[in-house]
């Protein structure tokens, strides 16, 4: 993940919010939400303006065979998911059999 913004993402806050994070949501078909928290996965450090940093997610797969869509987005957690501000987000077909 690359840093375009002009603020650091903080890896965490002290607090409940504050703190940015990889997060997932899950669509089946025809764009259909399944799960809106379909996963979140740490920085591995604060990231400042420009920076760039490798961030691994695991998720578990659904349990009902058919096509589907993992959309990434950063999450500034308890405040916004990026993409609500005008950011992409990065769509993944999962084809589940």
């Amino acid at each position: 993940m690359r840093n375009h913004t002009e603020t650091v993402w903080l890896k965490e806050s002290g607090r409940e919010r504050g703190f940015v994070r990889l997060g997932a949501h899950l669509r089946g078909g025809g764009s259909t939400v399944v799960d809106n928290d379909y996963g979140r996965a740490e920085l591995p450090r604060d990231v400042a303006q420009g920076d760039v940093v490798d961030v691994e997610m695991r998720l578990t797969a659904p349990t009902e065979a058919g096509s589907y869509t993992i959309d990434l987005d950063m999450v500034n957690e308890g405040i916004c998911w990026f993409a609500q501000q005008g950011s992409k987000s990065a769509a993944v077909a999962l084809e589940v059999t």
